[in-house]
């Protein structure tokens, strides 16, 4: 039976550690603070049908814990900038890695040891899907040749089709998405299941950020779905294995939809700071913090694609300037609370006395 949204009777763990959302002290006004709260309203109700979907279609992953690594962990130490790990063993090492092989029933789940969402892998629904991802990615026209800043990843082909806002007042399409013309507008109407697909997925385990990063208005359409754009890495036949990276471009707190397609054997995602290597089928869709998490790709034999969805660090920068979107402020604990009353009150006795005496 083919999986709508391939957990079952129990609505899917979500992911609460993806808190940014909206200052409820910002002074929204006019048609602008209308339309936001009615996309609220209807970003809601979707959530809610997602997670009621989920709750009844969706079987119970395979569940995996990493405790020698946390989500918390890995955001503390993001940087913008790329840094090599060739020279860490530890991580470079990748023969004593647990093997998660593909499922096309069940989905994967691997969670680090405070219990933030690392990885989920979502079975593919139905072989339309990625058949319809690999045809218009091998009718697009070849690629130019761009420079693009930092570290060279692989031998694949990429093109960056996204809605950005790099030092500009409003957001606007990449210069390799308006250079395709009317094929790179196929592929995006073409593919536009697999965005909801993927969306779904976004809503399913993180929803705060599916929320956030559909909110706003854009003057220009979101190219896939609830992420603004997607990176196509069109890798031919027989591919090297890729150099393990992260993706800096993105926020800390987010995370990218990453599908595969073509017949071909290999081309496992390496999660280098999990120590775990995950398989998958063309057409599963994988989600994971990819600005945090250095990874790669094995070799494969074969033809292979692969199509990441995500939302640049820039449009969450024009969300802040436009709209004021900030980060909601994290909740202190019951214990810390205590604490700082304790210890106000006993400033305040010091003062009192020093002023009496």
């Amino acid at each position: 039976m083919a999986i709508f949204c391939p957990s079952a009777t129990h609505p899917p763990t979500v992911d609460s550690t993806v808190d940014s959302t909206v200052d409820s002290t910002v002074d929204f006004t006019g048609m602008a603070a209308t339309k936001t709260r009615r996309a609220k309203k209807h970003l809601q109700q979707r959530l809610k049908a997602i997670h009621k979907t989920a709750a009844k279609y969706v079987p119970e992953p395979t569940f995996i814990k990493v405790n020698h690594i946390s989500l918390g962990d890995l955001r503390r130490k993001y940087s913008n900038k790329h840094v090599s790990i060739a020279d860490d063993p530890e991580r470079m090492d990748t023969s004593q890695f647990k093997r998660c092989p593909p499922n096309s029933t069940q989905p994967l789940e691997i969670r680090g040891s405070d219990n933030g969402l690392l990885l989920y892998r979502f079975p593919a629904g139905s072989p339309e899907l990625a058949q319809t991802l690999h045809e218009t990615i091998t009718r697009l026209p070849p690629t130019k040749k761009r420079k693009h800043k930092g570290l060279k990843r692989s031998t694949y082909t990429s093109r960056h089709y996204n809605l950005t806002c790099n030092s500009a007042d409003e957001p606007y399409y990449t210069r390799e998405y308006k250079d395709d013309g009317p094929l790179a507008e196929e592929f995006i109407e073409f593919n536009k299941p697999m965005w909801k697909r993927m969306a779904f997925v976004l809503g399913m385990k993180a929803p705060n950020l599916f929320r956030d990063v559909q909110l706003f208005d854009v003057p220009q359409q979101r190219l896939c779905g609830a992420f603004s754009g997607c990176v196509i890495n069109q890798g031919g036949l027989d591919v090297e294995k890729t150099t393990p990276h992260r993706d800096p471009g993105e926020p800390k707190d987010s995370y990218a939809a990453l599908t595969c397609t073509g017949v071909h054997g290999g081309g496992a995602l390496i999660l280098h700071d999990v120590h775990i290597i995950v398989e998958m089928n063309p057409g599963d869709i994988i989600l994971f913090p990819d600005s945090i998490i250095y990874h790669s790709n094995e070799e494969v034999q074969g033809e292979r694609n692969s199509v990441v969805c995500y939302t640049e660090n820039n449009m969450h920068a024009y969300w802040k300037r436009k709209f004021g979107m900030v980060r909601s402020p994290k909740k202190k604990s019951k214990k810390r609370g205590i604490r700082a009353e304790l210890e106000r009150k006993l400033k305040k006795r010091r003062i009192s006395a020093e002023s009496e005496a």
